[in-house]
């Protein structure tokens, strides 16, 4: 049946009749628990792409937590573990393969979260986030132009997928994107004056996780436990 933004329903005539406070409040709870996600992640850019995921499965994000890399993630996550348990918002946590200090994707849920319910989701990206980002081949060519023999056939068993991303950043012809989204410091590529500005842009707008999926295990089993929550 139709009803209004404020939980109300049609009369006989067709009218919207609005909702009680009572109404209102328990339609609010329903919202709250049903379609908010809170995150605690690594960086920034893992935030964008898990709110470009929430959304495309139906999903909002609710609070983010950590964005100080992954030692963060370790001190936040018991804490936020017993706060998602009690206030049944379901806690996604994803952090990289490299950087966890274990070789064994199976093995880090445990080390990050161990007396976890199934209110918090601990969800690895193998080798790391760059891997997902990479697998949407006809987003990096929407977003960076040709990007010739940098598509890779195995995303997720690339050794430095960070670097695989700014290497196509740096041989874009845009030139606002690549001047923007990397540097050289010391022989080393790094974040540019406009990173997250263009990641931002890059995420909402070209890369689909939908078509990353198929060419990345782990978003894959990612985003199936996500859907599960929708």
């Amino acid at each position: 049946r139709p009803q209004s933004n404020d939980g109300g329903r049609p009369d006989r005539s067709g009218r919207f009749v609005a909702a009680s406070r009572s109404q209102r409040r328990a339609s609010t709870r329903v919202r709250l628990r049903m379609t908010f996600v809170d995150l605690l992640v690594e960086g920034p850019t893992d935030e964008m792409a898990l709110s470009r995921i929430l959304s495309d499965v139906g999903l909002e994000k609710g609070t983010t937590f950590g964005r100080r890399g992954i030692p963060e993630v370790r001190r936040l996550a018991p804490g936020l573990v017993k706060r998602a348990s009690g206030s049944g918002i379901p806690l996604l946590i994803l952090v990289d393969l490299i950087g966890s200090g274990d070789d064994c994707a199976a093995h880090i849920p445990d080390s990050i979260a161990l007396h976890r319910d199934e209110k918090t989701l601990v969800r690895v990206a193998v080798r790391e986030l760059e891997s997902w980002l990479l697998a949407d081949v006809d987003g990096l060519r929407s977003f960076f132009g040709d990007i010739g023999k940098w598509v890779l056939r195995d995303p997720e068993a690339e050794h430095d997928p960070k670097r695989a991303f700014f290497n196509i950043a740096r041989k874009s012809k845009r030139h606002n994107t690549r001047e923007g989204l990397v540097s050289e410091r010391d022989g080393s590529l790094v974040a540019g004056p406009d990173y997250l500005g263009l990641m931002s842009e890059f995420l909402s707008q070209h890369w689909n996780p939908a078509r990353a999926r198929e060419r990345a295990d782990s978003l894959c089993r990612c985003m199936s436990r996500i859907e599960a929550l929708a």
